[in-house]
């Protein structure tokens, strides 16, 4: 079992870190200046913790794209810390090493992802006359059926082998049978927490 005392040891000994992922392993507490030896953070995700608070120090995380349980921070502290992020820093996590991997993670900034920033991104030069392998769209529960249906149509997706969805609320049925129909070749497809199919 992980525990608190794990997590010190992670801070203490990675001074580094640049993605720390945590979803959902029980943790209760973090260390009062966590935050304030992880400043190399790009990701970092809290979520389906028993944290009552989270440390002040979790503002200093400027460059962080923060993924946490709402109820554990203010709505003007989130819109603080993310809202530090310039449109091209939220291209650059997104798109990332695309031209190695193939794979665009939207996931990485859930909260700024609608429907105008995802086709806007699948219609950047970095992407355009490329193929797309991997789309994670996890978590990202401003995106619609409108989304589904310009990836379903963009040809840089014709050869997409997965997609992540978990937790897009807004998407439905006609969103979902729109990708299958125009993917037969998908591998992995992830629809968990899509409350509305």
């Amino acid at each position: 079992k992980l525990t608190d005392a794990s997590i010190e040891m992670i801070v203490r000994g990675c001074h580094g870190l640049e993605q720390l992922d945590v979803d959902g392993v029980g943790l209760t507490s973090l260390p009062d200046d966590m935050f304030e030896k992880l400043q190399t953070l790009k990701v970092l995700d809290l979520r389906n913790n028993k944290f009552t608070k989270l440390p002040t120090s979790i503002v200093k995380l400027k460059k962080c794209q923060l993924i946490v349980d709402p109820h554990l921070l203010g709505k003007e502290e989130l819109e603080r810390i993310r809202g530090s992020l310039s449109s091209e820093e939220i291209e650059e996590m997104i798109i990332g090493d695309f031209a190695g991997s193939g794979a665009i993670s939207f996931w990485k900034c859930p909260d700024q992802t609608n429907d105008s920033l995802a086709q806007d991104i699948l219609c950047s030069d970095k992407i355009m006359n490329r193929q797309v392998r991997s789309i994670a769209l996890g978590g990202c529960k401003n995106i619609t059926d409108a989304t589904a249906e310009f990836i379903a149509k963009s040809e840089e997706c014709k050869h997409m082998k997965e997609i992540a969805l978990r937790g897009c609320y807004n998407l439905t049925d006609k969103g979902i049978t729109t990708i299958v129909k125009s993917n037969p070749q998908l591998k992995f497809i992830s629809i968990d927490y899509c409350t509305k199919l």
